[in-house]
């Protein structure tokens, strides 16, 4: 047993520093990397989102963020030992949903991981899966769920969708309880600093011009997400598991750019699925992972 549990925790090790060297040296910087550690850096410096820099998105994940750099220190490294940190919590539900071919839906998700709260989301569809298929506390998932908003709002929104087809009352109320905690707790800090009707105007309104502004469709990565919409779908029809609902409704991540990064961010959980279904091989595939890890 204590050798399990030391191997288990060399594996955790690992992975968060392959995880953290990867996305240091082998990811080209993005748009979305450099604007969300500019959140979370003006915040760190006592700068107001909605105020003195503006954000679409509700502000938790920035507020997290500058927490940790406030922390550790306000450089990019900081920023992605946070990221890696959140990576590495969701390779350990990777391998909790499929014990082996996680590698290679990990090794997948690392060219799509640089930092950002579309990464978070993945990890909060994760813990709301395992929540409902362990039949939580109804106020803790309806938390869960509010925290999701507070990272995307859209995102938020389609993760609530799923308690729709609960047909116990009491459930659907316990959970709408836990989801206005977190999100009275937000109304206090817009309305202490006078920032609600910015928060409004950017948040909802400016989500909207920018997805008139941005809609963009990439064939490749729509045929690839109209794919895992399709085998989610009929999975869900064979295995009528409620927690895959959250992962027909996380689809709608890809919204409105549908390009490569959205695209496979929001496919990761159901190509994971799709291998565990294969059944490959665990010894080749651990060999395939260790030659990529070296090759990179």
């Amino acid at each position: 047993m204590k050798q399990y549990t030391k191997n288990i925790i060399v594996e955790f090790i690992t992975i968060f520093i392959i995880t953290f060297l990867f996305n240091m040296f082998c990811h080209i910087l993005t748009h979305d990397e450099v604007w969300n550690y500019g959140f979370a850096y003006n915040i760190s410096n006592g700068l107001i989102p909605y105020h003195d820099f503006n954000m679409i998105i509700t502000p938790l994940f920035p507020i997290i963020g500058a927490i940790f750099l406030s922390l550790f220190g306000k450089s990019m490294i900081v920023y992605h030992l946070f990221n890696a940190l959140i990576c590495t919590a969701i390779f350990f539900f990777i391998k909790k949903n499929n014990n082996k071919s996680y590698y290679i839906t990990y090794a997948i998700f690392l060219f799509f991981s640089s930092p950002g709260y579309n990464v978070a989301c993945l990890l909060l569809l994760y813990l709301l899966m395992t929540m409902e298929d362990n039949k939580k506390n109804d106020y803790l998932i309806g938390f869960i769920l509010g925290i999701s908003f507070l990272t995307k709002q859209n995102i938020g929104i389609f993760m609530c969708i799923p308690t729709l087809f609960i047909n116990d009352k009491n459930k659907i109320i316990k959970r709408i309880i836990g989801f206005i905690i977190p999100n009275i707790i937000l109304l206090f800090y817009l309305l202490n600093h006078h920032i609600l009707y910015n928060f409004i105007d950017y948040v909802f309104l400016g989500i909207n011009s920018f997805a008139k502004e941005n809609t963009t469709v990439y064939l490749l990565p729509l045929f690839i997400w109209l794919l895992g919409l399709g085998y989610i779908i009929l999975y869900f029809i064979k295995t009528k598991c409620r927690s895959i609902l959250y992962l027909i409704c996380f689809l709608g991540l890809a919204y409105p750019l549908f390009d490569p990064i959205h695209v496979m961010l929001c496919i990761i959980p159901i190509i994971n699925i799709f291998l565990n279904n294969l059944n490959l091989n665990k010894r080749i595939i651990s060999i395939t992972f260790v030659t990529f890890i070296i090759a990179i």
